[in-house]
């Protein structure tokens, strides 16, 4: 689990940053954003969420690496966090359509 959490925020930390370089320093040889604000905040919240799952997934994962078992409160915590991920992107994509 700490290495799908670590995995999870190198990857959205890394495109997060990308998007905001592509956000704000438009060029010709990079990709222009041409959305919405509204477009922008819920790109950048679904992001966020994703990286707060894995950061959910590294400290679950630390605490059964530390105490041999898992930390039931942990462990639902990130279920929920994955849920919320899960019905936050449909919310995205229905609102945008």
């Amino acid at each position: 689990m700490m290495l799908c959490g670590v995995f999870l925020i190198a990857i959205m930390g890394y495109i997060s940053i990308w998007m905001l370089d592509v956000i704000y320093n438009p060029g010709p040889s990079k990709g222009q954003f041409t959305g919405t604000q509204e477009e922008k905040f819920g790109i950048f919240a679904l992001f966020a969420g994703i990286l707060v799952f894995g950061l959910g997934s590294f400290i679950t994962g630390g605490w059964q690496a530390l105490f041999g078992r898992r930390n039931r409160t942990l462990s639902w915590i990130v279920i929920g966090l994955g849920i919320l991920i899960f019905a936050g992107s449909g919310a995205v994509v229905w609102f945008f359509k």
